[in-house]
């Protein structure tokens, strides 16, 4: 046989091995490999959208943890449109200022109320600003900043610093000093928001004494954060107050005024810059032992001014009298001389109250007793002043451009 035709024999059975099926049967991996190699975790993908729906419904703590992750989580969280969505959704807390000094951390004390209440549920915030070593008196919050004030003894009497910050960025801004006021050791303040004018404003009452005819009065300032001074918007007989947990609806803050023989709640409008008045339910003129408060969106009173019982009155239709209901009533107080104050009616039913400025105590009204009494300070039983607090991630940088 030639070379020529052992050649070809040869190509033929190539071609042959090349086209027939290869088995199916496949090999055994090497053993060694199988020993050393790491599980891999496959991360799907998952859409912008829905990533902004999930981390808008977190709780700020989980929030702060979840803009650690990565770059692209800490940018979607980051813009105006994820801020108040955020915002919009973040149920209500309480924000504490402890009165004891022997505590550790001096900082504002954050608790969640929407989980179980529990002293482990609160963060610990401390502004960035570098406040002096002097008591922190809080005012009240909005939209997640908060407007509060420290006294401060100088040569010249005692003066009184206001601020506005965010908490949770640690953020914060000292308003100038308001005109004509040269000693203030306390002037009620208050901070809220006009959506007409997209502003927020502090308003602060000075107390004075008319020349003409000695009677009373009270000069009231406006400060719009962005500004750079104050503007005088009038003279009016009664002063801000500003000691509720929540007393804010329809844009105005509301209280019950002091030393005014009249029926009726106070209030300041942000958008129009005016005072108003709303008729309570009874005629009777005791001041003490009444608390104003926002329940479920509507004005409400709780009062305990009766030694035998607590009552809770809500208005169902704002600014008419008629509208007052007597929704709840509790005969089974804790003691006869104690203060009670409303935060909230959670999704049970169950009343939450700030007891004495030292606890939070829970009511239940089907078994009509109150079923505990939480310390703020594991165990401390120290005073604390309480304000509602929706915390946010909005900026004063972006406020103070408007």
């Amino acid at each position: 046989m030639s070379n020529s035709s052992c050649s070809s024999s040869k190509k033929r059975k190539a071609k042959q091995l090349q086209t027939q099926t290869p088995t199916t049967k496949n090999p055994q991996p090497d053993q060694k490999c199988q020993e050393t190699t790491e599980p891999v975790i496959i991360v799907p993908y998952i859409p912008a959208p829905i990533v902004i729906d999930i981390l808008s419904r977190t709780p700020m703590k989980t929030l702060f943890n979840c803009r650690l992750v990565c770059k692209n989580w800490a940018s979607l969280t980051s813009t105006p449109e994820f801020v108040q969505l955020h915002l919009s959704r973040s149920p209500t807390s309480c924000l504490i200022n402890p009165h004891l000094e022997s505590l550790q951390s001096k900082g504002l004390h954050l608790v969640d109320l929407g989980y179980p209440v529990s002293p482990s549920n609160k963060l610990v915030f401390v502004p960035k600003i570098n406040f002096p070593d002097v008591p922190i008196r809080l005012f009240n919050s909005c939209n997640g900043l908060v407007c509060l004030s420290q006294v401060i003894s100088t040569d010249f009497g005692d003066a009184c610093n206001i601020y506005v910050c965010n908490p949770v960025l640690r953020e914060g801004i000292i308003l100038p000093k308001p005109p004509h006021v040269t000693k203030f050791l306390y002037h009620p303040c208050a901070f809220g928001f006009s959506p007409k004018t997209n502003q927020y404003k502090v308003v602060l009452s000075s107390y004075c004494t008319n020349s003409y005819t000695n009677s009373p009065s009270c000069q009231t300032y406006i400060y719009t954060l962005g500004e750079c001074s104050w503007r005088r918007i009038g003279n009016y007989p009664y002063c801000i107050q500003n000691d509720n947990f929540y007393a804010f609806l329809n844009g105005a803050l509301h209280w019950i005024p002091w030393g005014i023989n009249s029926p009726f709640i106070c209030y300041f409008d942000f958008v129009n810059e005016q005072f108003g008045e709303v008729l309570e339910p009874f005629e009777n003129q005791v001041r003490y032992g009444k608390e104003v408060s926002v329940i479920n969106g509507n004005l409400s009173i709780c009062d305990s001014s009766n030694h035998d019982q607590i009552v809770i009155w809500v208005m169902k239709e704002y600014g008419v009298k008629e509208s007052w209901s007597k929704d709840i009533v509790i005969t089974r107080r804790i003691d006869n001389f104690d203060s009670y104050e409303l935060i909230m009616i959670n999704s049970n039913g169950k009343i939450l109250m700030i007891f004495n400025k030292k606890s939070i105590i829970i009511y239940d009204p089907e078994s009509k007793a109150f079923e505990s009494e939480l310390q703020i300070f594991a165990g401390v039983r120290s005073e604390f002043e309480a304000i509602a607090h929706v915390p946010s991630l909005i900026s004063l940088k972006d406020v103070a451009k408007g």
